[in-house]
C-alpha cells in the first residue's frame, strides 16, 4: 500500500510532537494513528522488516539516545534498544535485511572542556542476534551534511569507470 507516515516534529509552540498520521493518496485523507512513547523532533525514521523504527532526536529536555518501533499492522509502538549516544538528525536506512545508523549531530565536549555541537560521520550497524547496536566506520570521508539513500547496486552491470 503506498502511504506517507508524518511522525513527531515540533507543533506551534515548539514542544515536540508524540504525534503520528498517516496519508492516503488514492483516498486523499489523513488519518491519527497511535502516538509514539516519546516525543521527539530531528530523529532517525525508516521502514525496516515491515515496521517503522524511530532512533534518537531531539525531546523538549534535550537529545535522547531512545528508540522505538511502530507495528504497522497493530498499530502499537513498543521500546527498542537505544542508540549508544545521544544525537539529533541521525539517519536510520534498512538495507539487505540490516539496520543501519548514520551520522548526525552530538554535544561533544572539547578539550579545554566546552560542549559544543558536533556533526558525525560514522556509521552503525543493529546486531539483530545480540540485540545492541555495532559501530561499522568511524567516519565516512566527504559526508558532512549528506543525506543517505539505500541503494542496492548490481555491480556488474555498472558501466566501467
Amino acid at each position: 500500500m503506498d502511504l506517507v507516515y508524518v511522525i513527531g516534529g515540533k507543533g506551534s509552540d515548539r514542544k515536540c510532537l508524540k504525534k503520528m498520521c498517516v496519508y492516503d493518496p488514492k483516498k486523499f485523507e489523513w488519518k491519527e494513528l497511535a502516538p509514539m512513547q516519546t516525543a521527539r523532533s530531528l530523529f532517525g525514521a525508516t521502514i525496516h522488516d515491515g515496521r517503522i523504527f524511530v532512533a534518537a532526536g531531539v525531546t523538549d529536555t534535550g537529545l535522547t539516545t531512545s528508540a522505538e518501533v511502530y507495528s504497522i499492522t497493530d498499530n502499537k509502538w513498543a521500546p527498542f534498544e537505544a542508540f549508544p549516544q545521544e544525537r539529533s538528525s541521525l539517519s536510520l536506512l534498512s538495507l539487505a535485511g540490516t539496520l543501519y545508523a548514520l551520522g548526525g549531530f552530538a554535544t561533544l565536549e572539547t578539550e579545554s572542556g566546552e560542549l559544543v555541537p558536533t556533526e558525525l560521520n560514522d556509521i552503525w550497524r543493529y546486531n539483530e542476534d545480540e540485540k545492541k547496536w555495532e559501530g561499522v566506520l568511524r567516519e565516512i570521508p566527504y559526508a558532512t551534511g549528506a543525506t543517505f539513500l539505500p541503494v542496492r547496486l548490481n555491480v556488474l552491470r555498472l558501466t566501467k569507470v
